[in-house]
């Protein structure tokens, strides 16, 4: 039966008990450092992200998105740029209002040698991306 009388003052399970109960409570405050450290962490990096996520959800998804048209119809497309691609990047680089982007997007589009394409080209995407971040 649980509640024997000897139960209580038998040294052997008294001694057992006791190192349990030591190790249950060691093992109770390290669980406690640990996950009121990653609290601690989680809560204190929490707002950095919430910051630059709440960023790129306003304008910069915009440049993001022409960024992203851009580099699949132009950059890694194995075909010559339909008419069609390149009236959707003109109407997302307009939809920008942003006159550098679109001054570094006429540069790029206006290019006559492949030296002043790829230098267009750089600058174009420095300033979108300077844009999205």
């Amino acid at each position: 039966m649980f509640w024997h009388k000897d139960f209580f003052s038998s040294k052997e399970r008294t001694g057992s008990v006791g190192r349990f109960a030591v190790l249950g409570l060691c093992l109770s405050v390290f669980l406690n450092l640990v996950l009121g450290t990653l609290y601690y962490f989680e809560k204190t990096s929490s707002p950095k992200i919430t910051k630059g996520y709440m960023l790129m959800t306003s304008k910069g998804m915009s440049y993001f998105d022409f960024f992203h048209d851009f580099f699949h119809k132009v950059i890694i497309a194995d075909k010559e740029i339909s008419f069609d691609d390149r009236l959707v990047l003109e109407n997302a680089i307009r939809a920008l209002n942003d006159e550098e982007t679109l001054g570094a997007w006429r540069s790029f589009t206006n290019a006559k040698t492949s030296k002043e394409t790829e230098s267009a080209l750089k600058i174009l995407m420095d300033r979108i991306l300077d844009r999205i971040k």
